[in-house]
């Protein structure tokens, strides 16, 4: 049982360290981004919440689109009366918005998850969270206002960023 424990940790450690998410720096009041197990945690029957983060709005120079990252989250508790203990589970919802950069790279995530807490210890006092979520990821990216080393004219040394690209 140990060794299955373990497994579990060390792929869940190798799975999060391949990832790259958006991330907010007062990650507490994005708890659904965090980790679907702190879906319906809290005390109370719902929470909504809504998330705006404007990172270098000025941008880089005149000419760069600045990085803007937008969240809305809602989740629930369900059946707190109806399982044993102080057992309860919890539903939710996220919808992520990211775009940023000279290509005005756009993320649009939308998602769901559902979470089963389980009380334990002394009392009920202690619990065990376990969650799943899943859902809906759109990337896009203007390609057309990116900049590559193949633009520039060997004959006069110059940049020109009409110049096409073999870049893919």
């Amino acid at each position: 049982m140990v060794k299955f424990i373990h497994i579990i940790i060390i792929s869940s450690l190798w799975v999060s360290a391949i990832c790259q998410d958006l991330h907010f720096s007062q990650f507490y009041s994005a708890p659904l981004t965090v980790n679907p197990a702190n879906t319906g945690f809290f005390n109370a029957d719902y929470r909504i919440g809504v998330n705006f983060k404007s990172q270098w709005p000025w941008g880089i120079n005149t000419n760069s689109f600045t990085y803007r990252s937008f969240s809305a989250f809602a989740d629930f508790a369900f059946l707190k009366d109806a399982l044993p203990g102080n057992d309860w589970m919890g539903a939710g919802l996220v919808v992520l918005n990211d775009m940023g950069g000279d290509g005005e790279l756009k993320v649009t995530k939308i998602i769901a998850s559902i979470a089963y807490h389980k009380s334990m210890g002394y009392k009920n006092r202690y619990y065990l969270s376990f969650g799943i979520g899943g859902g809906y990821i759109q990337k896009n990216i203007n390609y057309t206002k990116l900049y590559f080393d193949d633009q520039w004219n060997i004959n006069n040394l110059t940049f020109d960023p009409k110049m096409p690209t073999h870049q893919s």
